[in-house]
């Protein structure tokens, strides 16, 4: 289950009074470095090529393994995926990708100070948000008053969005894990509303502010938004800095697995661009879906690496996390119509990109840990 993991041991003879049951409360990350280390481990000792102590100590090992990236990729990361989905996802212009990139630094001091800090940690999503509504409304006074306050806001905390977590909720859902599935999407759904609560009241302090100090500098409270096309020249080099930064925030080290996830990515990326106009969002939502998963999958069979690291990077580009958020900022602003279409669209979205994701499966099986020999990925 997300944050509690329940592990039960059998007695030698299977004496069901005899069996212990241990509950421990964790805190839920994102490492697919581990993640696909731990995958391997597992399948060396059901095959039998690991014994009890040599599997210790590879988890041990695998556990104080030091972060392959350092906190400078990761201010870069953050600053570029903000950037680059305010421009390329959310509407934004240039102006706009460079207000980002710098509030996305900002999300990422925030993201590592709520690490070492759990009462943070339970805010951080709307810690996050009211402070980059605040800097955004500051810089649309100071700086840009043409600045599109709603492609700013949503951009620089895209990396807290809970699009991918509210797909996995969907995705267990449908495979029959009623109660990982059930916890997973309440709690995404928590985390949308601090979202949306944060950029709200961190927009709307700008009428704070204007009725404190009527006398002073005006800080900006419309909302000034236009149609944005991006030239081809610059959203291949965009869509390759994304998928770069997202590969770093989830700890994909520069291995092989990097040319899988930019195959995948690009294939739903395509796909999605083809179907626009087309087909209605949810029938594009599956068919890229489905491109992502069948040749994720399909270079993870050839490759004999676990899919979940070529897989996630192009799914986090179709995740429908802004939709979320969209809807409750509009169920504070009293459209209640908006907000509920919003959020069923969000659903639906995630029903749609789940189904694609599980008719791929069944199309391109992937290699599981269990047949797969002991890999090592060689850096590149």
């Amino acid at each position: 289950m997300p944050g509690l993991l329940i592990v039960s041991f059998n007695s030698v003879d299977m004496d069901p009074a005899k069996s212990q049951t241990r509950s421990l409360v964790i805190q839920s990350s994102l490492n697919l470095d581990k993640l696909d280390a731990v995958d391997d481990l597992a399948g060396r000792i059901v095959t039998g090529e690991c014994d009890f102590p040599q599997a210790k100590a590879r988890l041990n090992e695998i556990l104080m393994r030091a972060p392959y990236y350092t906190m400078r990729h990761l201010l870069l990361a953050f600053a570029t995926s903000g950037a680059m989905a305010t421009m390329m996802f959310f509407g934004g212009g240039y102006w706009e990708g460079l207000v980002s990139f710098v509030l996305g630094l900002w999300v990422c001091v925030l993201n590592c100070l709520a690490g070492k800090d759990p009462s943070l940690a339970s805010i951080q999503e709307f810690v996050t948000a009211f402070t980059c509504a605040v800097l955004a409304r500051v810089t649309q006074t100071l700086m840009f008053r043409d600045l599109c306050f709603s492609s700013v806001a949503l951009g620089s905390v895209v990396w807290l969005l809970p699009g991918l977590q509210v797909t996995t909720s969907v995705t267990e859902l449908a495979s029959r894990s009623i109660v990982s599935g059930s916890s997973r999407i309440f709690h995404g759904f928590t985390v949308t509303l601090q979202l949306g609560f944060g950029l709200t009241f961190g927009s709307h302090s700008s009428f704070i502010w204007n009725k404190l100090f009527p006398a002073g500098e005006q800080i900006a409270t419309k909302e000034v938004c236009g149609a944005v096309t991006l030239p081809l020249w610059f959203q291949i080099p965009g869509f390759l800095a994304m998928v770069a930064s997202l590969l770093v925030l989830l700890s994909v080290p520069p291995c092989w697995d990097w040319v899988g996830a930019y195959a995948a990515a690009a294939s739903g990326f395509v796909t999605s661009i083809f179907l626009q106009g087309l087909v209605d969002s949810d029938t594009g939502s599956f068919l890229s879906a489905l491109a992502v998963g069948v040749v994720g999958s399909g270079y993870a069979r050839l490759t004999r690496r676990h899919p979940l690291s070529i897989v996630v990077a192009g799914i986090l580009l179709l995740v429908p996390g802004g939709m979320g958020v969209r809807g409750v900022t509009a169920f504070m602003e009293n459209d209640v119509v908006g907000g509920i279409q919003f959020g069923f669209r969000m659903f639906t979205v995630a029903l749609s990109i789940t189904i694609g994701l599980l008719v791929a499966k069944v199309m391109v099986t992937p290699a599981t840990s269990l047949v797969r020999p002991y890999y090592q990925p060689a850096l590149l």
